[in-house]
C-alpha cells in the first residue's frame, strides 16, 4: 500500500493485523467495473461501527431513486 498525496509507503505498526483481518467475512465488490475501468473504487466500509466513506454506490442510488418513484414520483 501507498499514499499518493504523501509519498509514503504504508508501515505496519502492529503484528496483530492478520489476526484482525481473518476476521473480515464479506467483501462486496463490482467486478464489471473493475473489468472496464480496471479499477475497484473504495466507496464505504463499517468497522466495529465506525463508518468509513461516504460515497454511494450505482445500487443505492438506484433504490432511492425507485423509493421516490413509489412514494409519488
Amino acid at each position: 500500500m501507498y499514499a499518493d498525496k504523501t509519498g509514503t509507503p504504508a508501515q505496519a505498526r502492529t503484528s496483530n493485523l492478520n489476526d484482525e483481518l481473518g476476521q473480515v467475512d464479506t467483501i462486496l465488490s463490482d467486478k464489471t467495473g473493475t473489468l472496464t475501468c480496471n479499477q475497484m473504487d473504495f466507496l464505504k466500509c463499517s468497522i466495529p461501527g465506525n463508518a468509513y466513506g461516504t460515497r454511494a454506490s450505482n445500487v443505492e442510488l438506484a433504490a432511492a431513486k425507485q423509493m421516490a418513484e413509489d412514494l409519488g414520483g
